[in-house]
């Protein structure tokens, strides 16, 4: 199974920029993201992301601020619920796909996506973007254990 060549960024910069674009977009909840994405992966943290998280902190400490939902924003806006439920079933849509491989040998098309979509109620184009993102952990997890495959 050839990698898709414009899903491998082992070192997050995609990641990082898609989010440091939302937060200036006033996406608030693309900070928490990205110090979790840091932490998670052990990259440092990007200067834009510092500077934010200072600010906050002495807002923070002066009493401008009245909770931290203020700087990270609401964990559940205006459709993220919904967004984060999908995004939940990521895991499950993961495995289920790598369960076929291996059991079928299936191969990665859209047609995979489709047969995974009919069985969790979502479209091709949101199990192929779960898929993806999950395997992209994946892979850099096991990198950082030294393993492969």
């Amino acid at each position: 199974m050839p990698d898709d060549p414009d899903r491998d960024d082992p070192d997050f910069s995609e990641d990082l920029a898609a989010e440091r674009k939302s937060f200036e977009k006033g996406d608030k909840a693309a900070l928490l993201r990205t110090l979790w994405l840091c932490a998670a992966h052990r990259l440092p943290l990007p200067d834009w992301a510092g500077d934010a998280i200072g600010f906050a902190c002495f807002a923070a400490w002066d009493g401008e601020i009245e909770s931290w939902d203020d700087v990270f924003g609401k964990p559940w806006g205006d459709g993220q619920r919904r967004r984060v439920q999908t995004q939940s079933r990521s895991i499950d849509v993961w495995t289920r796909v790598r369960q076929l491989v291996g059991e079928e040998g299936a191969a990665i098309t859209n047609d995979l996506f489709d047969r995974v979509g009919k069985e969790f109620g979502l479209s091709r184009s949101i199990v192929s973007r779960l898929y993806y993102g999950v395997d992209k952990h994946w892979k850099v997890f096991r990198q950082m254990r030294g393993q492969t495959s």
